[in-house]
């Protein structure tokens, strides 16, 4: 990892979750961004690794199932960092979620999204599946490796309040005008929760 120190790291936008990570990474290495590694926003696709665009890049279940099935090396897997990162969830626009009749919009999304977390994580057949038919993934062991990482992922799909809270220490210029809370709702998933809505999406799946 330290090899990356003064090369290019590819990002999708410095506003993604890509871009919150490269912020964790520079923070563990205590390298300052464009001084002691160079961003290089829309550059986060395999692709692109291949196309130089960068050196090295943050790479998602996906492009990181590709990159190792042509036998690039993973320089480090965030999992095992055990960050929490700002993202997980159903994003929505502020002043949307305001208006009272868009709050039963957001919650039928919200359980369309958790039953279909709920059949990735038990159903790999499927999940298989959708990734040949919508994805065109037809490798086989791609496809594994894709899904093998997804597993990483928690079943929790509560707003990831740790990692908003971290966001306040990781550089982000003009945030210091909000507080954590201002990012999330969490009465969404309490309500589902409690409905016993999820723990069904889950028994459903099987």
């Amino acid at each position: 990892m330290a090899e990356l120190k003064g090369k290019r790291l590819g990002i999708s936008n410095d506003g993604a979750m890509t871009g919150f990570i490269y912020r964790v990474l520079a923070k563990r290495m205590g390298w300052t961004p464009g001084k002691d590694i160079t961003i290089v926003e829309q550059a986060q696709r395999f692709e692109d690794l291949k196309a130089g665009k960068a050196d090295a890049f943050v790479a998602d279940d996906r492009y990181m199932a590709l990159a190792r099935a042509e036998g690039y090396p993973v320089l480090a897997d965030t999992s095992a960092w055990k960050q929490a990162i700002a993202g997980n969830g159903v994003r929505v626009e502020p002043d949307w979620i305001k208006d009272p009749k868009n709050r039963d919009i957001a919650t039928r999304f919200l359980k369309a999204t958790i039953e279909g977390m709920a059949i990735y994580m038990i159903n790999r057949e499927e999940t298989l599946r959708v990734l040949a038919k919508y994805h065109g993934i037809t490798d086989r062991a791609v496809a594994n490796g894709i899904y093998e990482e997804g597993l990483k992922m928690t079943r929790n799909m509560a707003p990831c309040a740790q990692g908003f809270r971290d966001m306040f220490t990781l550089g982000y210029g003009g945030i210091d005008k909000y507080t954590p809370t201002d990012f999330y709702d969490e009465s969404f998933i309490r309500e589902l929760d409690r409905s016993g809505f999820i723990a069904s999406a889950y028994k459903t799946a099987r």
